[in-house]
C-alpha cells in the first residue's frame, strides 16, 4: 500500500500518475452524471434543419386538415341545398317548392351528422 519513494523522478512519476487517474475518474463521473444530455444536445443541433422543416410541414398539414374538416362539416347542408334547388323558382321567382316534395329536410340532416 505504501511506497517508499527515494528518488525525485519516481515521486514525480507517481504524482503525475495519480493526477491523471484522478482526472480520468472525475471525467467519467461527470459523464455518468450528465448522461447522454451532451450527446442529445449535439444531435439536436446537428439535426435542427431537418426537425425544423418537419415541424413546419406538420403545422401546414394540420391547418390543411382543419380546413378540410370544416368543409366536410358544411357539406351535408350544401348537398341539401343543391338537392332542393328549384330551377323554376330561380328563373321566374315563383315559389314552386310547396308543390314539390323536398328531398332532404333540414331536420333530417341532423340524423346524418
Amino acid at each position: 500500500m505504501w511506497n517508499d519513494v527515494k528518488s525525485k523522478e519516481k515521486r514525480d512519476a507517481l504524482v503525475q500518475d495519480y493526477l491523471a487517474c484522478r482526472k480520468r475518474l472525475q471525467t467519467r463521473f461527470e459523464s455518468e452524471k450528465v448522461g447522454d444530455a451532451a450527446l442529445q444536445f449535439d444531435a439536436a443541433k446537428l439535426f435542427k434543419p431537418i426537425t425544423a422543416a418537419a415541424t413546419e410541414q406538420a403545422s401546414k398539414q394540420a391547418a390543411d386538415i382543419e380546413k378540410v374538416t370544416k368543409a366536410l362539416e358544411q357539406l351535408p347542408a350544401a348537398i341539401a341545398a343543391e338537392a332542393n334547388f328549384n330551377p323554376i323558382t330561380a328563373l321566374f321567382g315563383e315559389d314552386a317548392t310547396s308543390r314539390r316534395r323536398k328531398l332532404f329536410l333540414p331536420r333530417q340532416l341532423q340524423h346524418y351528422s
